[in-house]
């Protein structure tokens, strides 16, 4: 099986079971999200260190990317998934809803980025460490949601 079809089945699996914990309002339950998240965005991180040119131990990694194509604004990414982590550390509301709205950025963000550095470099920076990115960042946006929400009927809305 494809690393990517695994990465894509893994985050079509967990996003339910985010949701409906995001239905139980208390705040064990909130505070597990609280930590998947923030789980999310160290991995994030963590996969920066990785090729994301070729093999996930070669190649030209995610900072280094960063750092040789500012104009393509994947540091941007970088730099913002560290506020996140600082964001998320808080207990205020506030500071989660501003992590939330920050993962959505984020994710146009490697989207656009790994494009205009792809068109550089003229080929695809396509590796099991930037597409596993992506899909942290996407299942992070769902986990985030789940966090943020206040709505104890969100699995039975329709």
């Amino acid at each position: 099986m494809s690393p990517l079809i695994l990465v894509l089945v893994v985050t079509l699996a967990v996003s339910p079971i985010i949701l409906l914990l995001a239905a139980r309002q208390n705040q064990k339950t909130k505070q597990k999200l609280k930590q998947i998240f923030l789980l999310l965005l160290i991995l994030q991180l963590f996969l920066g260190l990785l090729g994301w040119e070729s093999l996930p131990f070669s190649g030209i990694t995610g900072f280094k990317l960063a750092l040789d194509y500012p104009n393509a604004f994947l540091w941007l990414f970088f730099v913002i998934t560290i506020v996140q982590i600082a964001l998320i550390t808080s207990n205020k509301h506030t500071a989660h809803v501003a992590a939330t709205s920050l993962n959505f950025l984020n994710t146009f963000i490697i989207f656009a980025s790994l494009i205009i550095i792809s068109k550089i470099l003229t080929i695809q920076i396509v590796s099991l460490a930037s597409i596993t990115t992506v899909f942290l960042n996407l299942t992070g946006n769902v986990v985030s949601l789940a966090l943020v929400n206040k709505d104890k009927n969100l699995h039975i809305k329709k």
